[in-house]
């Protein structure tokens, strides 16, 4: 957005991560960075020439994206901005394309990967489920585990919840 994180949802103020014991807190405007910032970091990191910035929230930005997606990587932060990412992109996401989530050792954002109906109501398909999910893949230079990731697969392999739930237990829940 270039305007940091856009208003927190009460719900959103907050998050437990787990499997580290500890709250993260959000606000409005949190990492706001400027646009030449931004750039300057991908010239120097990365490849400019592959970028297109894009002003806006996700909210705003992403209905009007309609380009096949095949691999997406997402560090949101917020509940209600990992529900835009997936309402708008997941659609494009083609068959055998990954989505590599950071947040995936918060237990919320898990259970929206295994939310059958969350899944069928908003984007019409099952759940993909979650691999990592907080307890596998490092997230970055201090190697805490947070990399989750699920891949798009063509309807006739998707597994039904309730075929996972038999052989795995109900992922959806969180032990107290």
């Amino acid at each position: 957005s270039f305007e940091g994180l856009p208003p927190i949802a009460e719900n959103d103020r907050i998050h437990l991560t787990e499997t580290l014991g500890r709250y993260e807190t959000y606000e409005k405007g949190q990492y706001t960075g400027t646009q030449d910032e931004v750039a300057a970091n991908v010239r120097k990191f990365g490849q400019i020439a592959r970028c297109r910035f894009i002003k806006g929230y996700f909210n705003q930005t992403l209905p009007d994206l309609d380009e096949p997606i095949a691999f997406i990587f997402l560090d949101v932060d917020l509940h209600e901005s990992l529900k835009d990412c997936l309402k708008y992109l997941w659609p494009l996401l083609q068959e055998g394309g990954y989505l590599f989530t950071h947040e995936a050792r918060q237990l919320q954002f898990a259970k929206l990967c295994f939310d059958d109906a969350w899944w069928r109501s908003e984007l019409g398909c099952a759940a993909p489920g979650l691999i990592g999910a907080g307890s596998g893949l490092p997230a970055g230079f201090n190697r805490e585990p947070g990399l989750g990731y699920t891949q798009k697969l063509p309807e006739s392999e998707q597994i039904e919840k309730s075929e996972f739930q038999r052989f795995c237990g109900d992922p959806t829940r969180s032990a107290v």
